[in-house]
């Protein structure tokens, strides 16, 4: 069983294995606790969050299979959408739902993945299933620090290595707080604005068009918080490839070629330096043995005037 309250504290959700999530409404003003009509109804639960309006929850099969569930809620008009389930092949057993992003917690092996909008607005299935994970032994919680700068969007570095180390981007941070059974730690999740990288096959002029899907936009008047309401951008944009070096798919084959060229330099260099040190060695052994020669034709030549006895 697990209970949580919304940010402002007007409601309180309740999660029970075998029921699923009741959730009560607060009256201050009363000093009331009732029950809300907006019960969700599922089996299973074994752990949820939720910020704002969108819900994860962790369930099991009967086979002890997890899967998640992400559902969107009202509690002014209490009704809640059920959006989409997902399974993972990793063992979880907690989640943290944060603005953008959700931490799906395991055993030693952890994932973050991207919060979704209403799914029909994606042009193909699983267009947002983007999973990235970490590691960290025994972690028992992890939550957001809501920093003064947080919401600043950055223009940096975000990559450490790769082709877009060098390339500045725009970004935003994302302070994180993980609890383990022995350490705290502090980490950045720095979540990207959507970049185009483009690759020049040939020469040639080509024109492109970008279509953009967003819950806020600069158009929005107001600050949308609705999954079911998205804005779309058009942006037209062309790229010419001026000057070909390579091909991306023959630098495999070029970084091949060039392996084998210094493989080559490098064994050539190792049997020239092996040939000098035999010739040098030859050279002071004739020379070692020319001098014993002449050792001994001297002694020959010596012997000839020695007096003999008659």
């Amino acid at each position: 069983m697990q209970v949580k309250t919304n940010y402002n504290g007007t409601h309180i959700f309740i999660l029970d294995q075998q029921s699923g999530i009741f959730i009560y409404e607060i009256n201050i003003s009363k000093g009331e606790i009732i029950m809300s009509d907006q019960n969700i109804q599922i089996k299973g639960g074994r752990a949820f969050d939720f910020y704002r309006d969108i819900m994860f929850i962790l369930l099991e099969t009967e086979d002890e299979l997890p899967y998640v569930l992400e559902l969107f809620f009202d509690l002014d008009k209490k009704e809640h959408y059920f959006n989409k389930i997902t399974s993972y092949e990793q063992e979880v057993y907690d989640l943290h739902v944060d603005e953008k992003l959700t931490i799906l917690i395991g055993n030693d092996l952890h994932s973050i993945i991207d919060n979704s909008i209403y799914h029909r607005f994606y042009e193909r299935q699983n267009e947002n299933e983007n999973q990235f994970y970490f590691n960290q032994i025994d972690l028992i919680q992890v939550n957001s620090l809501k920093l003064p700068w947080n919401k600043q969007i950055k223009l940096g570095y975000p990559f450490e290595n790769g082709l877009l180390q060098s390339i500045k981007l725009q970004y935003d941070e994302t302070y994180m707080v993980s609890i383990s059974g022995k350490e705290v730690n502090l980490f950045v999740l720095n979540q990207i604005s959507p970049w185009v990288l483009c690759v020049a096959e040939d020469s040639t002029k080509e024109f492109y068009q970008l279509r953009i899907k967003s819950q806020k936009c600069p158009s929005m008047k107001y600050d949308n918080e609705s999954p079911f309401i998205i804005c779309e951008s058009d942006l037209n944009f062309s790229f010419e490839g001026l000057e070909v070096y390579i091909y991306e798919e023959n630098s495999k084959l070029f970084l091949i070629i060039v392996g084998v060229i210094i493989l080559k330099i490098v064994g050539l260099s190792i049997i020239l330096v092996f040939y000098k040190n035999r010739y040098e060695k030859l050279t002071i052994l004739e020379e070692q043995a020319s001098t014993q020669v002449t050792e001994i034709s001297d002694r020959i030549v010596n012997t000839e005037h020695i007096s003999t006895i008659p």
